[in-house]
């Protein structure tokens, strides 16, 4: 079940893919990475985050600004919590699911509960 997040009005930021694989490093000791062939050119950064004998995959898009998440709601709040905190605030960032055109905003006090309930 693929979930995207995603800047709001395609701003001029993009992540940096070594300081966002060393705050990935730091958060997630135990995150795997994916050698990426840089000819492919859809990912710069692939990832598998262990936590509590589940893995959960997720990408940085080679315009370094979408992300997409492989799991379910509850798999992937932990990580849209943290990922909107390490995000300056002034960057409105959306997370909508593959099949549907609903999105939400993800503002700096959204809860990874209220992420689950989708």
């Amino acid at each position: 079940m693929p979930y995207f997040i995603t800047f709001e009005d395609h701003v001029e930021y993009a992540l940096n893919v070594a300081e966002f694989t060393k705050q990935l490093k730091t958060r997630w000791s135990s995150v795997e990475f994916e050698d990426i062939d840089p000819e492919e050119g859809f990912y710069v950064l692939r990832w598998w985050l262990h936590e509590d004998n589940v893995d959960h995959v997720g990408g940085l898009h080679s315009d370094h600004q979408t992300i997409d998440l492989d799991d379910f709601p509850e798999g992937i709040a932990p990580f849209v919590v943290w990922f909107r905190s390490i995000v300056p605030s002034q960057y409105r960032l959306m997370l909508a699911h593959d099949s549907s055109s609903d999105e939400i905003e993800l503002t700096e006090n959204l809860t990874a509960d209220e992420i689950e309930k989708l």
